[in-house]
């Protein structure tokens, strides 16, 4: 059995030097000459590949049968990637506007409970 490299390499096997890949931005990314740019582009380039059915929104099922499985299961896996960043952040965004509600109310009861203390020390005879 041959040894196990314990670097990433961006070939397939064993990887025989030491290299440090730095990681790339998303502007480095974009910035990489590429048909595909934004979701314009994107339709174009799907429907121009019959990739798609033109004028109808994408799925993952309209992929033509000559597509190789491994790409399908990319996108797949691509797709439920992106799915779980988006639940992630509408989580956050909902934790942030409960956490702030909470916040609002508790310091309007705690202002309720130092104004009722207030008025009942003072009706008080003392």
């Amino acid at each position: 059995m041959p040894p196990i490299s314990c670097t990433t390499s961006p070939t397939y096997g064993l990887n025989t030097r030491k290299t440090a890949r730095s990681p790339t931005t998303q502007e480095e990314i974009e910035a990489l000459p590429n048909k595909v740019k934004d979701a314009i582009s994107r339709k174009t380039f799907l429907e121009s590949k019959l990739l798609c059915h033109i004028g109808q929104p994408f799925t993952i099922t309209q992929m033509s049968s000559s597509t190789p499985v491994l790409v399908v299961t990319a996108i797949r896996a691509v797709v439920y990637l992106l799915k779980n960043i988006e639940i992630n952040n509408i989580t956050e965004a909902i934790t942030k506007q409960v956490a702030h509600s909470l916040i609002t109310e508790l310091a309007d009861i705690n202002m309720a409970d130092t104004i009722s203390k207030k008025v009942t020390d003072k009706s008080l005879p003392n």
